[in-house]
């Protein structure tokens, strides 16, 4: 039987501007959804797409 897949849920404050915060918005309408369940599907969309190695260089620039 497969493993299932350890998740963590963490709490994220972000500041969003009026266009942005509108955009978000209609896609949460678009997609049927609250708007924090889009963007939780936002960010894992993205944070797929960064941890994709053959599509996506990840810099660090943390270290100067």
């Amino acid at each position: 039987m497969a493993t299932p897949k350890k998740t963590t849920q963490i709490t994220l404050e972000m500041n969003l501007n009026d266009p942005t915060f509108l955009k978000i918005a209609k896609v949460a309408h678009s997609r049927n959804c609250t708007f924090n369940e889009a963007v939780n599907r936002i960010l894992q969309e993205a944070l797929a797409r960064l941890s994709d190695p053959v599509t996506t260089e990840i810099k660090d620039t943390t270290n100067g």
